[in-house]
This record gives structure tokens, C-alpha cells and sequence, in this order.
């Protein structure tokens, strides 16, 4: 795993879901290296939905603010990050009033980070929303996502869904992949809230290399 478009998945949608993509995808104004670029969500979410998940950036004036709230999530006012998408060419749009950008499709986004293809916009809040169903075993959608996760590498996979289903996915996409860091949330249980793409804490299910099977 090499750093590519880090990846949260979830199968069902509720507000403790849309906090988790909101704080993946600000952590350190994206900067931190497993900030979210990428989110698999269930088919039937509206796009006012998806867009409602930027509604609560904050805005941070300067890093001794941020220190001083204790916000590690956040947007930075003025920060100049590594450009921004194109929303012409590439059909992101950005928030009403936080910058932030974000796209919507059916399939996987193809080529983030690649040789003439589209960049990661570093410390830049950008994320490609995939409406695309994952349930269920044998789900051929799974089988697209876990090749896709091949080829772009990103260091972190969350995985989020029912508890009492959601560690089936898990095997399915660690059984296929070989993504350095995993990370499985539940949708429903208040004590395993949803796993976010920017942690580092194995006492929720994150690992390194290999899968903890938790009951």
C-alpha cells in the first residue's frame, strides 16, 4: 500500500455515518495522510445528502486557534493546499459555504493520482462519493471495489454496516486486497460507532496486515 485515495465504505447511511466522512475527509484540513478521498455509499442516498455532509466544516483561522479548541478537524481559512478540481472538466462541485468539493457516480472514480489523470488535492477537502451496492456475498459491486483498491493503494480502508453483517464485508475485501490499514465500524451499535479513514486505533477494530475478527 503506497498512499494512494484512503477509502471509507458503508452500507447503510445515518447521521453517525455522515459525521464519520465530514471528519475523515477535514482531518488536518486534509493533510493528514489517511484524510478521506474516496466513499462508497449505499445507491439510494440523495445528493442532497452527500452534499449535507461539508454542512459542518468548521472554519480554522490559524493552526494556535485549532490548538487552542482542540479541532483536528477543520477547514483553514485561506490555505492555498495543491490546487483545486476542475469543476468544469472534471464535474465536482463545490459546497455553497465551506470549501470543499465533492463528485458523484455509479462507478469507482477512475485514475485519482495518476499520470494525467486527476490528483489527490492534497490538504484540499475533495471527495468522490460511489452510490454503489455492497452487500450481500458473491456481490460482483465487491469484487469491482476490491480491484479498485488494488490499483490505486490507498493506506487506509474503512468499513462500516450492521453489526452482525459488517465483518462478512470485511473478509470479503481483506480476502481480495492488500490494504495496510483496516478499520471496521458498525452503523447501528453505539459501543462500535462507524469507523473513520483517519485513525489510528487498534482498541476499534483497526489493524495492521491482518483482520481481527471481533464478536
Amino acid at each position: 500500500s503506497t498512499g494512494g485515495p484512503n477509502t471509507l465504505v458503508t452500507t447503510e447511511w445515518n447521521d453517525k455515518v455522515k459525521a464519520a466522512v465530514q471528519m475523515s475527509a477535514s482531518i488536518e484540513c486534509a493533510g493528514q495522510c489517511t484524510a478521506l478521498r474516496h466513499s462508497v455509499v449505499p445507491p439510494g442516498v440523495e445528493t442532497d445528502q452527500l452534499a449535507g455532509v461539508f454542512d459542518g466544516i468548521k472554519e480554522i483561522p490559524n493552526a494556535p486557534y485549532a490548538v487552542d479548541n482542540a479541532l483536528f478537524d477543520g477547514v483553514f481559512a485561506k490555505h492555498q493546499g495543491s490546487g483545486v478540481p476542475d469543476t468544469e472538466k472534471d464535474g465536482y462541485m463545490h459546497h455553497s459555504k465551506v470549501d470543499a468539493y465533492y463528485r458523484i457516480g455509479s462507478e469507482p472514480p477512475v485514475g485519482i493520482d495518476k499520470p494525467g489523470d486527476l490528483p489527490e488535492y492534497w490538504r484540499k477537502v475533495v471527495v468522490d462519493f460511489t452510490k454503489m451496492d455492497v452487500t450481500g456475498k458473491n456481490n460482483e459491486n465487491v469484487i469491482k471495489l476490491a480491484g479498485w483498491l488494488n490499483k490505486h493503494q490507498p493506506i487506509s480502508l474503512a468499513i462500516n454496516g450492521k453489526r452482525s453483517e459488517v465483518f462478512e464485508l470485511g473478509i470479503q475485501l481483506f480476502d481480495r486486497t492488500g490494504m495496510v490499514v483496516n478499520t471496521i465500524g458498525s452503523t447501528d451499535t453505539d459501543d462500535h460507532p462507524p469507523a473513520l479513514s483517519c485513525q489510528a486505533r487498534p482498541q476499534e477494530a483497526e489493524v495492521f496486515g491482518k483482520l481481527a475478527v471481533l464478536y
